[in-house]
């Protein structure tokens, strides 16, 4: 790994003496953090077109753009080689045989060609796609306009930054949307850096600013900055919905710098789907942990989608249980104390033998993996299970020690050494399932791949991230429960009660810290249903201000009976039931101070 880390930096340092610091420094392959728009300079609008977000008009024309802007200015002596190196291009094969976008062009009035009567590209977009691919700085002040400088800057001052492009923004947008190239091929990739800041919640997204792409991973992986923590890098290909076929422009016959086969998007009229993200220096691909990822994200919207394989499900909880612990020792440093309850249950499910396997990581190994030794994953977990026996019965006295000293006075010490413990078991566990492949090609590659408490850096943030962003769930009971249907019952003991029918409102919690309303679909109603909604609203003091369920089945406890039972002890506790007992509905609702 640092022979390859070497190789990798040395490459850097020889690009950065070949094209100067200033170019590498300016990278525009790696995004910046932070929210664009898509803005508008004609006069005439789309229906996804937002006039709140027209630019005013500062220069003339784009030559007194460039030569006088207040953030940029190139000089007369540049300007007039840009000139003369667009007019040969607009005279090559290549200009003649771009043909234009019909519906984009009459929208933004382009001009005609007097011989063909018909759009065709000018040496202004052949200009403008030069200067943004050949200056750096120019570039570099170009998409800084895009993003907010601080969170007090206000969309009326974004605006006023963005008018000094005015015309290099609109010339720049034509290209792409009236003359760029249709994403055609399916299976194109884009390589595209991002630093560990940037975070996101869902795999399509529409990248407003400029995204300077490349199709070759040795270009972005030389331009990542290892130094900076940028060393990531997504993966983009075109969504594959109906909202595909995005457009981009490519620079690679027009640039000067030919061999990062560069490809522009800007506008963001449609979108494009993360693949995955990439570790540049590492050499993981994340691909697993994203599909692991999204569905968890198809879980807590209550939609049916069978998992693939074991080793997803795995995944799945591992990355559950890792953030449900995190924020409960987030919770644990304010005055509340330790949730003992969600403590105990970790434990409990962390005892359990969980087959994980060194191909989790990369599909490429995953298919090494299960061509090379069918029986491997056998092994390893009969291996599991004999460590497991060895050592569970002298840590489990150990731990219920510990578990039963909370309430004392030094609670969070012990809870330190509950963790501790538990941590270095479930280290030993890995480690040792680890060394069941020593026999196989995977293990001089990551022998000592600690899988429980070394998940990737920015995956878990990114896990993180999306948990925080979490204000709404829907859970469909079938899913958690029905054994045929192979959906995420394998979820059920971490987040569903096993002796009645209902969710762990105090797992969801600690898991979704900013959760306010919470759907349940086809659950069956009991008395011990409403007891543990109404004992968690009285201890716990959330944001969370709605839960309600729907298509519920009323057998054996009918909405009536709950109402009658249990409508007086909601009220002392500041709630209120709503119902609707010929649909099957019920609601639970916070009663909110008046103003």
């Amino acid at each position: 790994l640092l022979e390859i880390c070497g190789i990798i930096q040395q490459k850097r340092m020889n690009l950065q003496q070949l094209r100067g610091a200033e170019r590498m420094n300016a990278n525009k392959f790696i995004s910046k953090v932070g929210r664009s728009q898509r803005y508008h300079y004609w006069q005439k609008y789309d229906d996804d077109d937002d006039s709140n977000w027209l630019i005013p008009l500062k220069y003339q024309e784009l030559k007194e753009e460039l030569l006088s802007n207040e953030l940029y200015t190139v000089s007369l002596k540049q300007w007039q080689c840009v000139y003369e190196k667009a007019s040969d291009h607009l005279q090559s094969k290549r200009s003649k045989k771009i043909r234009p976008h019909k519906y984009w062009a009459e929208l933004y009035d382009l001009p005609k060609d007097e011989m063909s009567k018909s759009f065709s590209i000018t040496i202004s977009h052949l200009m403008a796609i030069i200067f943004y691919c050949n200056f750096d700085i120019l570039q570099q002040r170009f998409a800084e306009t895009f993003y907010k400088v601080s969170e007090n800057e206000s969309d009326e001052e974004l605006k006023q930054r963005h008018c000094n492009f005015f015309h290099f923004g609109r010339v720049l947008r034509e290209s792409i949307e009236s003359f760029g190239r249709k994403m055609y091929n399916k299976e194109i990739v884009f390589y595209h850096g991002i630093s560990d800041e940037m975070m996101f919640i869902e795999t399509t997204m529409y990248f407003h600013g400029p995204l300077s792409c490349t199709t070759s991973i040795e270009v972005a992986i030389a331009y990542s900055q290892h130094d900076n923590d940028n060393n990531y890098l997504l993966e983009l290909m075109d969504d594959d919905t109906v909202l595909g076929m995005a457009r981009y422009f490519e620079c690679g016959w027009l640039s000067d710098f030919g061999n990062e086969c560069e490809k522009l998007f800007l506008g963001g009229y449609k979108p494009l789907k993360i693949h995955t993200v990439l570790d540049a220096v590492l050499g993981r691909n994340y691909c697993n942990y994203f599909r692991a990822l999204h569905l968890i994200d198809e879980m807590f919207q209550g939609c049916y989608l069978e998992t693939e394989s074991d080793e997803m499900k795995q995944i799945i909880l591992h990355l559950l249980r890792t953030q449900i612990t995190e924020n409960s020792k987030k919770a644990a440093m304010k005055p509340a104390a330790i949730n003992k309850e969600l403590l105990k249950e970790i434990r409990h499910l962390n005892k359990k033998p969980t087959a994980l396997f060194l191909d989790v990581l990369s599909d490429g190994m995953e298919n090494e993996s299960q061509s090379h030794s069918p029986n491997a994953s056998l092994s390893a977990d009969s291996n599991l299970h004999h460590h497991h026996a060895n050592h569970s019965t002298a840590q489990s006295s150990n731990l219920m020690a510990m578990l039963h000293e909370l309430d004392s006075p030094n609670s969070k010490h012990v809870h330190e050494e509950v963790e501790k413990s538990l941590n270095d078991s479930r280290r030993r566990i890995s480690r040792h399932i680890s060394h069941t492949f020593t026999n196989t090609r995977l293990s001089s590659m990551m022998e000592e791949y600690d899988y429980f408490n070394e998940t990737p850096k920015y995956i878990t943030k990114l896990v993180d991230f999306y948990c925080q962003n979490v204000i709404n769930v829907c859970i469909d009971w079938h899913n958690m429960n029905q054994q045929d249907w192979k959906a995420f019952n394998f979820c059920k003991n971490l987040l569903c009660h096993d002796k009645f029918e209902w969710i762990k409102l105090s797992v969801f919690l600690a898991l979704f810290p900013n959760l306010k309303e919470i759907n349940v679909r086809n659950v069956k109603l009991s008395r011990s249903t409403l007891h543990s909604i109404h004992h968690f609203l009285l201890q716990h003091n959330s944001a969370l201000y709605r839960i309600e369920l729907f298509e519920v089945d009323q057998t054996a406890y009918s909405i009536a009976t709950c109402i009658q039972h249990f409508l007086d002890k909601f009220r002392e506790i500041g709630w209120s039931i709503t119902f609707n007992p010929f649909e099957d509905e019920m609601c639970f609702v916070k009663n909110l101070p008046a103003l």
